[in-house]
């Protein structure tokens, strides 16, 4: 359990800069 914690740790701000980036492109057009 530990290690899958640590994993959506790690994930959890790429995955909010790739929803931001998604979010820049919908406001953007």
């Amino acid at each position: 359990m530990d290690h899958i914690m640590h994993l959506t740790a790690y994930y959890h701000p790429i995955m909010k800069t790739i929803l931001s980036e998604i979010l820049k492109e919908r406001t953007h057009c």
